[in-house]
This record gives structure tokens, C-alpha cells and sequence, in this order.
């Protein structure tokens, strides 16, 4: 065997282990809790930035990819326009931002009549951080009509 093929053949060897199945995974985070730490502020400038995302870090969707902000816009779920007032108007026993916290981190919490839970991507309870949730409300609570 020459040398040549020596080394071509090491080097598919480590590539193919290296492509093969992956070793341990990371064991998924804790999920959010469906009350937020007391003690959470949020900031609703970097919530508009995470809100206008795409994607977000993890992969998952950003809001923009399923909500509109225009008035009776569906594209997946429903229109965010004056959604601080709709949620007043909807939860008026309840705070706002604790409905919105619920909303993303357990999508069945509060379902918008004429969708479905499974409608809205349903992990951003383990793949968002709560300061990214605690912003994202911060935003949505600034969408008045």
C-alpha cells in the first residue's frame, strides 16, 4: 500500500466517523415556568428586534413569520394589530403580560378563537430564554390600535 493511499483512506476513515452518528446530545433545558420571575423586566425595544426576526437564535420561528401587524391580516396565527387591547378585552380578569408570557410559552394556555393550539410552534418554552419572553411581551404590550 502506498503511502498516498495511506493517508486518503485515514483521512475518509476520520471524516466518516465524524459524519456518523452523533454522540451525546445535550439534554433539552428545563422549560419556562407559566409564571414569569417576579422579579423580570422587560425591554420592549430588543422585543421589537426579536419579534421582527425571522428566526430566532434557536431556529424557531420568529413572530413575524406567522403574525401580521396589519389590521385583520391572517398569515398562520391571528393578526397582532391592537393586540394589547384585544387582550384586555379578551382576559379582562387577568394581567396582560402574564396572558401573553402564558400564550408563548404554553401554547394551549390561551387559544384565539378560530385557531388551534397546535397552530402556534409550541418549544419556545425550552428554546427561548425567560429575558427573551419577558421582552417579547414588553413589545406586544405596546401594539395598541
Amino acid at each position: 500500500m502506498t503511502w498516498g493511499r495511506l493517508l486518503w483512506g485515514g483521512a475518509l476513515f476520520f471524516w466518516l466517523v465524524g459524519c456518523g452518528a452523533p454522540g451525546p446530545t445535550a439534554v433539552s433545558p428545563t422549560p419556562l415556568p407559566l409564571f414569569p420571575p417576579p422579579d423580570l423586566t422587560g425591554d420592549p425595544v430588543h422585543g421589537q428586534t426579536l419579534y421582527e426576526r425571522r428566526v430566532l437564535g434557536s431556529g424557531a420561528p420568529g413572530c413575524v413569520t406567522c403574525h401580521s401587524l396589519a389590521p385583520d391580516v391572517v398569515l398562520v396565527g391571528p393578526s397582532h394589530f391592537g393586540l394589547a387591547d384585544r387582550v384586555a378585552q379578551m382576559a379582562p380578569e387577568q394581567d396582560a403580560a402574564l396572558y401573553l408570557w402564558q400564550s408563548i410559552v404554553d401554547p394551549s394556555a390561551h387559544i384565539t378563537e378560530g385557531f388551534n393550539a397546535s397552530d402556534m410552534y409550541g418549544q419556545y418554552a425550552t428554546q427561548l430564554t425567560a429575558q427573551e419572553v419577558a421582552d417579547l411581551v414588553a413589545y406586544m404590550l405596546t401594539l395598541r390600535e
